[in-house]
């Protein structure tokens, strides 16, 4: 079970999306698993107003009825849908009709009249019959069902439900749905409104949303302030950018949680920093260029930064050996001894046996304790010099406001 996480902030981010292709063999994520991944880290609570993870959502959930009322539910869905024929619908309602009077006049006998009295012979074979094709196709529909939950992202999704930090806005999501199937462009703008007009967080959109939005902006339906749009356009930057990070694709919600518990960064540093940056960008918040700029902004100045402050931070190159000589120092006798060992080691590793002189030399160096404490002075007082440079860049790197991204490049690793 994911553990409720501690609110650290009242930063709030919105991801507002569209309906989207799902993998069925679970090959790539879908647009919204990325969206909630990134938002992990650049907020303290995110909201989602998503048509398909909330369609998923409520269709998963649907799968827990028995077989014998998922599949009548699927059938009346089937029967109702514009797209269906007169023909086909009729054949659905009657199937329904015929089943549920069937199940009825079933539940009206014992089990022993009814297996038994010859009188309702073709009326058990009917439901017979009908009962063995609702249960074959329930079964088949319930794992249909769960499958497309499962690739569309669904237990990454449910993981950040769980942990307190996403919530789906399920209602929004179904008035918009109906708002679009009446062709209700009225209603379908001001619920976009809605989600993008709010105070003390930026908003996310997928590109089926996204483009919505600003076909609505263009028709001068959706009007938009520029500093709505600035901030659109800036919640995409600092999304994008985290999202660039190595194995960021490959390190599922319920790491993450674990990671976001583990940072040490600062979060309102970094959207300084991605607020500077946003400000050298040329695109507008819907330009389908965006993104290209922005991968272009990562590969040529963010990327490079964020791997020199995360070996500035994160660099073992001391490596525990030296840790260990260091650590020593502070004893007279393990310092000693430690170093005594290092060089008899370090002797006897390249000598010569064939030649005895090597072996007397060899023996005799090893043997200096003199010598032994001379190099290990000098050894301990560089690796200290070593610790002193290190823990100043770890200091510099951290001020940095693209640390953050390095702590969370570390941590994902």
């Amino acid at each position: 079970m994911t553990r409720k996480l501690t609110k650290q902030g009242d930063t709030k981010i919105r991801i507002i999306s569209g309906i989207q292709e799902v993998d069925l063999d679970g090959r790539s994520i879908s647009e919204d698993v990325a969206m909630v991944r990134s938002a992990l880290f650049y907020a303290d609570k995110v909201e989602m107003y998503a048509l398909g993870t909330s369609m998923f959502n409520q269709i998963r959930q649907i799968s827990t009825l028995n077989n014998d009322e998922m599949v009548v539910w699927m059938l009346s869905v089937i029967a109702g849908a514009e797209a269906t024929d007169a023909a086909t619908r009729e054949q659905m309602e009657m199937l329904i009709v015929g089943y549920m009077q069937l199940k009825g006049e079933r539940d009206m006998y014992s089990r022993s009249q009814w297996r038994t009295e010859e009188r309702l012979k073709e009326k058990r074979a009917a439901y017979d019959n009908l009962t063995k094709l609702i249960r074959t196709h329930g079964g088949a529909m319930k794992s249909n069902l769960n499958q497309m939950w499962r690739a569309h992202g669904g237990a990454e999704i449910e993981a950040a439900v769980e942990s307190g930090i996403l919530s789906i806005k399920t209602e929004w999501a179904d008035d918009l749905s109906k708002a679009m199937e009446a062709n209700d462009l009225d209603q379908a703008t001001a619920l976009m409104r809605s989600a993008i007009q709010f105070k003390g967080g930026g908003v996310m959109f997928d590109s089926m949303a996204g483009g919505l939005a600003n076909a609505m902006h263009k028709e001068n339906r959706l009007r938009l302030p520029q500093f709505r749009l600035d901030d659109i356009r800036e919640t995409r930057l600092g999304n994008k950018m985290l999202l660039a990070l190595p194995n960021m694709s490959e390190v599922d919600v319920e790491k993450l949680l674990e990671v976001r518990e583990e940072l040490d960064g600062d979060l309102a540093q970094y959207r300084r920093t991605i607020t500077h940056l946003n400000e050298r960008l040329r695109e507008s918040a819907f330009s389908p260029d965006l993104d290209e700029e922005i991968e272009h902004l990562w590969h040529k100045e963010v990327a490079p930064q964020v791997e020199e402050l995360r070996e500035a931070v994160f660099s073992s190159k001391l490596g525990s050996y030296k840790d260990a000589v260091v650590a020593a120092s502070a004893s007279t006798a393990e310092a000693f001894g430690w170093g005594f060992f290092g060089i008899l080691v370090s002797n006897f590793a390249n000598l010569d046996l064939s030649d005895p002189s090597g072996i007397a030399a060899a023996t005799a160096g090893a043997f200096s304790a003199t010598e032994a404490v001379k190099s290990l002075k000098q050894g301990t007082d560089s690796f200290r010099e070593e610790l002193r440079s290190s823990a100043e860049k770890r200091e510099t790197a951290k001020a940095d406001g693209l640390y953050y991204l390095a702590n969370v490049s570390h941590l994902i690793r």
